[in-house]
């Protein structure tokens, strides 16, 4: 039996394909920290306006000139939800494509990485929310799996997507 190294992908298909496993990544955040604040008895209204809601009023106010309207708000918070999330996606995409092993774990690594870079880190530093260490222990306990499921999810989505593309 002859054994073939299977060939690398293309860094712009791992980028689609990260794309893609980002989106479903997120969506998965989401069905998570619902499921978590019921389980903790969190309310995420006590942490105060969503920090996607005002990375959207940001972007909005300093690029478009455009205050959002209250019925603007939620969609554009999806719009920031999903857009990064597929974001940082496609970068893990495109790097699992140029070096494999950055795909390793199933994509957890990752999920953390997002978690301290940018909801431990960025969010915070830009006034988006309050310091990590403000909250409740449970709530950034679920914040931090959760990005650990957004990771595994990513990774399993861009996975498939990649299988689905060799089998064309």
């Amino acid at each position: 039996m002859i054994f073939h190294r299977k060939r690398r992908i293309n860094p712009w298909v791992g980028m689609a394909a990260g794309l893609i496993g980002g989106i479903a990544g997120s969506i998965a955040i989401g069905k998570f920290s619902h499921v978590w604040a019921k389980a903790t008895k969190s309310n995420p209204e006590d942490k105060g306006v969503d920090s996607t809601v005002k990375a959207a009023s940001a972007v909005s106010a300093g690029l478009l000139h455009h205050r959002l309207t209250k019925e603007e708000k939620a969609k554009a918070a999806a719009a920031v939800h999903y857009g990064f999330g597929g974001a940082m996606g496609a970068l893990y995409g495109a790097g699992a494509a140029l070096k494999p092993a950055v795909g390793g774990a199933a994509g957890m690594p990752f999920g953390a990485g997002v978690y301290l870079a940018a909801h431990a880190a960025a969010v915070p530093a830009l006034g988006w929310s309050r310091p990590i260490t403000q909250n409740r222990f449970s709530d950034e306990l679920g914040e931090l799996l959760g990005h650990v499921v957004y990771g595994l999810v990513t990774d399993l989505t861009r996975r498939g997507v990649i299988a689905a593309y060799r089998a064309i």
